[in-house]
């Protein structure tokens, strides 16, 4: 049985590494010309990550713990804005 289900597991974690380094790639590639094409294969990922984590609730429910990290990585670093803030406008004008 452990034959049949080790590449399972090699997928899953494919999914999870791919998801992670296409969050990375997203940052990265802010403001340049490849940006609309890193943020779809971006959202592909999330995708993947987010069924993968489903699957792994149903089927292995010892990954699922890895699967929602990653799915809370990703969606952490599409939300959080890393550049400085501008400052705040005085009150009243």
């Amino acid at each position: 049985m452990f034959h049949s289900f080790a590449p399972a597991v090699s997928l899953l974690f494919a999914v999870q590494v791919l998801g992670v380094l296409s969050s990375i790639s997203v940052r990265r590639c802010a403001g340049t010309g490849r940006e609309p094409l890193v943020q779809f294969s971006f959202f592909v990922w999330l995708t993947l990550v987010g069924l993968s984590t489903i699957a792994s609730a149903l089927f292995a429910p010892g990954y699922c713990l890895v699967c929602g990290t990653t799915l809370a990585i990703m969606v952490l670093t599409a939300i959080w804005d890393t550049r400085p803030a501008e400052p705040a406008a005085p009150f009243g004008r």
